[in-house]
């Protein structure tokens, strides 16, 4: 089955597209809809707002009132417009690991 999907302008102005099968023409009209992104939207944060983005898509922002304090977990925090997670590393080299060969043997 195959078809061919043209669009032609309508006397309101809207895109209408027209399906043709073998032969026969359907008219066929395009709905508005809404499709629930919500999980799908992360935010930055950037100059006091929060920018949403869907994908790599800007789509809105969120003004964040001054002042405002932002509240992290205890392993998580910020300085000015940074978000930042605390982390234990070694301060130096010791013995016991630094004699290890490429293979991981000590």
């Amino acid at each position: 089955m195959s078809f061919i999907v043209s669009f032609f302008s309508s006397k309101h102005g809207h895109a209408t597209p027209k399906t043709e099968k073998k032969g026969m023409a359907y008219n066929m009209t395009l709905q508005q809809g809404k499709l629930d992104i919500t999980d799908r939207v992360v935010g930055k944060l950037q100059n006091g707002e929060i920018v949403l983005y869907l994908e790599n898509e800007k789509i809105g922002k969120v003004t964040l009132p001054s002042g405002s304090d932002m509240q992290l977990e205890h392993h998580f925090e910020s300085a000015g417009e940074k978000i930042f997670q605390l982390v234990s590393t070694p301060s130096s080299d010791e013995p016991r690991y630094t004699d290890c060969d490429e293979g991981g043997w000590c």
